[in-house]
């Protein structure tokens, strides 16, 4: 997934967000998807992800499907 030994995210690889939330919470995740995209959506909003899709920066209102985060 990218991370390394304590869980901190490599600022250069592209990720998925719901990767983390399974990292997070294996058993439940599902519970969680809500509070994802809001998280996601501050982080965007804030300046402090990109989000991509297939390798290609997209903008926060053409999210959809498998999109990844990166970290600045």
């Amino acid at each position: 997934m990218g991370y390394n030994g304590n869980g901190k995210k490599k600022k250069e690889i592209a990720f998925s967000p719901i990767d983390v939330v399974k990292w997070i919470y294996p058993n439940d995740w599902e519970s969680f998807l809500e509070d994802e995209n809001e998280a996601v959506a501050w982080l965007y909003e804030n300046g402090c992800i990109t989000l991509e899709n297939e390798g290609k920066v997209i903008d926060i209102m053409t999210v959809g499907g498998p999109n990844k985060i990166k970290l600045y």
